[in-house]
């Protein structure tokens, strides 16, 4: 029997936006449920304290990452982007706020940034009296490994 597990962990790795068990499952033609057993090795593998990487699952894609506490070192090379990211932090100034309040504070690129966001799991998008709310995640504070308290806190001192 062939050794899946370094399989599993190139193609994560070499896929940047990330690529789910069905995907690794068809390539590889393996069970789905054996792929997700072996992900879960892999994460026990990179997820130790003293690793300096992580594997996450991100909606149902899983990809490989730095800890946030050595994000650091990555000064000016952001996953998300200028544009995403300003966007991303109006979200979070304002949230929840409207899309056509975002629109107006960031532009039309406003939407396909809260699409792009959604897609990756840091906002949620719902419908509203006939307008659409756009809030921030559990996954956002997970990923920027701040509470709703800090953010609060952010909101005061960025209102003074």
């Amino acid at each position: 029997m062939k050794e899946i597990l370094p399989e599993i962990e190139a193609l994560i790795f070499s896929s940047s936006n990330g690529i789910s068990a069905e995907e690794i499952a068809k390539r590889l033609k393996i069970p789905e449920e054996l792929v997700k057993l072996n992900i879960k090795k892999l994460m026990n593998k990179y997820n130790v304290n003293n690793s300096s990487i992580e594997l996450v699952e991100e909606g149902n894609l899983y990809k490989f990452k730095v800890k946030s506490k050595y994000s650091n070192l990555l000064e000016g090379r952001s996953e998300l982007g200028k544009g995403l990211s300003m966007t991303l932090s109006a979200i979070a100034i304002y949230s929840p706020v409207s899309l056509n309040d975002l629109v107006k504070i960031r532009g039309s690129i406003a939407r396909q940034h809260v699409s792009k966001l959604a897609k990756l799991g840091f906002v949620l998008k719902r419908k509203e009296n006939n307008r659409v709310i756009v809030k921030l995640t559990d996954y956002f504070f997970q990923y920027f490994d701040i509470t709703k308290n800090d953010l609060e806190e952010l909101k005061k001192q960025f209102k003074q």
